[in-house]
């Protein structure tokens, strides 16, 4: 009987840190006001995806996984297959936002896929890049609408 209530008990405590979240860590069921996702096919490749929001708040590059409440960003993947993904789980701020695509480390050109969405838009970016290559994204976000 003393195992069981330890058991349930146990239950209780954990059965808050549960959550509709994708094993990532980020809200896939509910994406909020704006998501930026990379991916990529190649196993030898390291990608990475940061943000400069209009708060001056930066966010990914391979070190930040929850860096402020209401954004989610998923954990830096060091070679791929692979996504990363960066979502505000709730209103995105209006505004200017600066985005950066580096492949970090592959040994030859690597392809890889930027796609940025809001509630009333979306942009597909499909790119191929060399070993150390920096691309740079902007966009102005009114509401769900972007203007690129």
């Amino acid at each position: 009987m003393k195992n069981l209530f330890f058991l349930f008990l146990t239950f209780l405590i954990l059965l808050p840190a549960c959550s509709n979240d994708d094993d990532d860590g980020t809200n896939l069921d509910n994406p909020g006001d704006l998501t930026l996702k990379i991916s990529w096919d190649a196993a030898d490749a390291d990608f990475d995806l940061s943000i400069l929001g209009p708060t001056n708040l930066i966010i990914g590059g391979g070190f930040v996984n929850n860096p402020a409440p209401g954004i989610s960003s998923s954990p830096d993947v060091l070679s791929g297959p692979g996504e990363e993904i960066i979502a505000f789980d709730n209103a995105a701020p209006d505004g200017s936002y600066f985005v950066q695509l580096d492949l970090a480390s592959a040994p030859a050109a690597r392809d890889v896929r930027l796609e940025i969405v809001s509630s009333g838009t979306s942009r597909t970016f499909d790119e191929s890049m060399v070993d150390g290559q920096t691309i740079n994204y902007s966009f102005t976000k009114n509401g769900g609408n972007l203007n690129f």
